[in-house]
């Protein structure tokens, strides 16, 4: 990371696919593990907090994605 005159940091496109890439894989693993379960419809709550990991998951990878858009338009 390189901070610029601006003070902003300017990540690498490695690091922001990783944080896209992981999040989402272990998020839609959980997601379809969750759909599989039998007992969907019986949700306890143990399975709240494993949707809630799982909607963290998909939040940071879609921050991951919104960088990765911003910084594709800002380098023109």
């Amino acid at each position: 990371m390189q901070p610029t005159g601006e003070s902003t940091i300017l990540l690498k496109r490695r690091v922001i696919v990783s944080v896209i890439v992981l999040p989402l894989f272990s998020g839609f693993a959980a997601f379809m593990n969750i759909l599989g379960s039998p007992r969907f419809q019986d949700i306890r709550s143990i399975d709240v907090v494993r949707l809630m990991a799982i909607g963290a998951c998909w939040g940071v990878a879609a921050a991951g994605l919104g960088l990765l858009i911003g910084a594709k338009f800002r380098k023109g």
